[in-house]
């Protein structure tokens, strides 16, 4: 297990750089009555008129499919934070064009390759606003797993279990921060169980795909950890938190705008415990997998 989970962690932190950045979503909302021909921005009254109201000042239109019928597209209006497409009025005859099908871009969003809009009529104006969705940054979960002991002991079986709470929140596009607390346990010859509770801080890096659907994170971490046993005969926690460092991945399926599924692969490293003249704790470091739930934030 120990090999598997080392080639999964390095596929995920050699191939995660070439995903996209994460990309807002265009919304698209119409007024369904048509008003009064807006004036001032060369249309005639002879053609139909569409304003896009919007705060995003890159926007790029066009109509792949009847290019011929886009007489013009006006500059960005700052006054009124608006853009206007002179427009050839739809035919709802036979062989005529019903509707147009728009295309509208922008850098840092996500492409709307079809607007549909009908019922162009010569002189009158439809209205419409662009916004830009708001990107979910942070997230916070529970995994639970299988966890590997990177050290081999006589007293204390290999595999065992892991629990991690995991929260990250990206300051920047594929830059942020994260935090996590870690539980394991393993069975010991004996009647007792072992294991290591801590808390880790680190920097988190993360890549999406295309379509946002799915997020890649590399996790580098520090924090502290402590040790302890407990059994019907025994009970005993390490005196000091001892200095570990974690290294981990994810990748977390968006299946709604609220919750995500995650996979997460997670190495783990300590120092010693401090000798006591109870008991002596070995290192306890560890490589695990886990699955879980996230909100999204």
């Amino acid at each position: 297990m120990k090999k598997t989970c080392f080639i999964i962690l390095l596929v995920l932190i050699s191939t995660a750089p070439v995903f996209s950045q994460r990309l807002k979503e265009l919304i698209i909302e119409g007024d369904n009555s048509p008003q009064a021909f807006y004036k001032g921005q060369g249309c005639t009254a002879e053609d139909g008129v569409l304003v896009f109201y919007s705060a995003i000042t890159n926007l790029e239109f066009d109509m792949p499919n009847s290019r011929s019928r886009l007489i013009k597209i006006a500059p960005y209006d700052r006054r009124y934070n608006c853009y206007v497409l002179c427009v050839q009025p739809t035919d709802t005859q036979i062989g005529g064009i019903a509707r147009y099908s728009l295309s509208i871009t922008a850098e840092g969003y996500k492409p709307v390759p079809v607007f549909y809009v009908s019922n162009v009529k010569a002189a009158v104006t439809q209205y419409f606003s662009v916004n830009g969705k708001k990107v979910k940054k942070g997230y916070i979960g529970l995994g639970v797993g299988l966890s590997t002991l990177l050290a081999e002991y006589t007293d204390i079986e290999s595999n065992g279990l892991q629990f991690n709470v995991n929260a990250g929140y990206l300051i920047g596009n594929n830059v942020g921060i994260t935090a996590s607390f870690l539980f394991t346990s393993y069975t010991t010859d004996y009647d007792a169980k072992t294991g290591l509770t801590g808390g880790f801080i680190g920097p988190l890096i993360s890549f999406s795909n295309s379509l946002q659907k799915v997020e890649y994170d590399i996790r580098p971490t520090i924090g502290f950890v402590s040790g302890k046993i407990k059994g019907s005969n025994v009970s005993f926690k390490t005196e000091n938190m001892a200095l570990a460092v974690g290294v981990g991945g994810s990748i977390r399926w968006n299946v709604s705008n609220l919750i995500s599924l995650t996979g997460n692969l997670d190495t783990y490293f300590h120092g010693e415990f401090k000798e006591s003249d109870v008991f002596t704790l070995e290192p306890l470091s560890s490589v695990g997998i886990s699955a879980g739930i996230n909100f999204r934030f």
